[in-house]
Formats: structure tokens, sequence, C-alpha cells
């Protein structure tokens, strides 16, 4: 009876600040809808949803979240605070996305604007068509970001991770994953950190530059597909299928090779047509 008297209170009193507090009964799918403005959501270890902004409703079993027909638009953003181990399938149009833990499963997307999204431990997949995509401190399952003609950016991270750009660069540093992969058309691909000795890596730009940043002393096993690029590397490795560049004899030229850093633990893939693939040392990074 407490609990329901403090809900029922707190209720009351965000309807007076233009807030909206419900509890979130298990199963129910959060589902976020906004036109023009910036969302921002974040989790709490409770089993409330906090709105300001936006009108809620339960359909079924849907917690919607809709955008106020008459409510203030441009900058005044919608604030979203659901339970961390909530489902949220997240759509923004013009606006950009800001997300603080966000909970165990989410899925969001923006037509026309950013996505910055700090730390979570669950299964995070964020799509922008013409906005960057900024991802930290990542602790979770599977992360998944893609951008049509915006840079995608992540900066700790562990789980699978599958990272998608047509025009713009991709970059990653201290992932800490097993699986990850990286594709971009027109863009370049930067990685700084280790590579796990069980991970398996795949990087692909087709007319990018890819540049990986190891520490001394890897060991990886690296399988590579070039057309009109060239391969350098500035730690020991071993090599076939790799010829010296006559006008540089450091570059390396080849349409598929190998190349054996250590004692090759780690499974690295890494294809460019016409980019170059560049192995430095990340001392200093």
């Amino acid at each position: 009876m407490f609990t329901l008297l403090t809900i029922a209170a707190v209720t009351a009193l965000a309807a007076t600040t233009g807030d909206t507090v419900v509890r979130l009964p298990k199963g129910v799918t959060i589902e976020v809808s906004v036109s023009a403005r910036p969302v921002i959501l974040s989790s709490t270890t409770n089993d409330l949803v906090t709105v300001e902004g936006a009108r809620v409703a339960r359909r079924g079993n849907r917690l919607t979240v809709r955008e106020e027909r008459n409510g203030p638009a441009g900058e005044s953003p919608v604030t979203i605070t659901v339970p961390d181990w909530a489902t949220v399938e997240m759509e923004v149009v013009n606006g950009s996305i800001q997300l603080m833990n966000p909970p165990a499963m989410l899925h969001a997307t923006t037509i026309d604007g950013p996505i910055v999204s700090t730390g979570g431990t669950g299964r995070l997949v964020l799509e922008s068509v013409a906005g960057a995509v900024l991802v930290r401190a990542f602790r979770g399952d599977r992360l998944v970001a893609t951008s049509v003609s915006g840079a995608i950016t992540v900066e700790g991270a562990t789980g699978t991770v599958r990272l998608s750009s047509i025009t713009e660069r991709i970059a990653m540093r201290d992932l800490h994953g097993d699986s990850v992969t990286a594709e971009t058309t027109n863009g370049r691909i930067d990685w700084v950190g280790r590579f796990r000795s069980s991970g398996e890596y795949r990087f692909a730009s087709h007319n990018g530059e890819i540049t990986l940043a190891l520490p001394p002393a890897p060991s990886a096993l690296m399988e590579g597909e070039m057309f009109n690029g060239t391969f350098s590397t500035s730690l020991p490795a071993t090599h076939e299928g790799l010829t010296p560049s006559r006008r540089e004899p450091r570059e390396l030229l080849g349409h598929r090779f190998i190349a054996r850093f250590g004692t090759g633990q780690a499974r690295v893939k890494v294809t460019t047509f016409n980019g170059t693939i560049r192995v430095v040392d990340s001392s200093g990074l």
C-alpha cells in the first residue's frame, strides 16, 4: 500500500511539472516516436518510467511515448528515464539522441541527427542516416552502429561489435570483444588497441585507408586483399604474397597476402580496393 501511495503521489506531483511517471510491467516494450526534438534517455534500477515533454499511453504489451502535438519544438528535449532491464525501440526523425547507461535492449534510429551513447551493459543497436554515432564505455554483449553519411566512433566496448558507414570514417579505440567487424565504402578505418588472442576481426573499405595501431609485439595472423592499394608495417612481421614497391620499398604490393605478427593468435581479415593498409605502433597514441 505504501508503494502504491508513493507512486500516486509522485505521479500527481509530476503532472504539475510536465512529467509522467508510470510503473513498467515485465514484458512490456517501450516505444518512443519523436519528430523534431532531441531525446535524452537514461536508465535507473527501479521499475518506473519517467517522461518529460511527451505523451505516454499503454497499448497492450507496448508503452508508447509520443511527442506532444502542441508541445514545444526545436531545442526543448524529450527526457526519458527507464528501468535498466527494459526493452526500448526509438525513432527520431529530426533531432539528436543522447543515451546515458542505456537499458538491456535498445534500438534507436534517427534520420537527421547525431547519436551519443555512454555506458550500457546489454544489447545496443544505433542507426543514423545523416548523423554521426559516438559510443563510449559500452560493456554489453552486442553493439551495432550504422550511418549512411556520418562518422562512427567507438571508445571502449566489449562483446560483439558491428560497425558500418557508407561515406565517413570509422574509428575504434580499446575494444575488448572477441568479434569486431567494421565496413565502409568511402571512409577510412582506424583501430587503436590490442587484438585479443581469441579474437576475430574484419576491416573493409572500398576507397579508404585502413590503419591498425597495435601495441608492440602483437600476436595476429592477417589475411589481406588489395587491388590498387599498398601494405606497410612498422612492426615486425613475416608475410607471403607481397613484393616491395619500386617507388617506395617500405610499401608492399600484392592482391592477396598473409602477414604473421608474433605467434599469429588473433585472426584478422583486411580488405580494400583503392586504399592502403597500414600497421603502426600504437605507443604514445
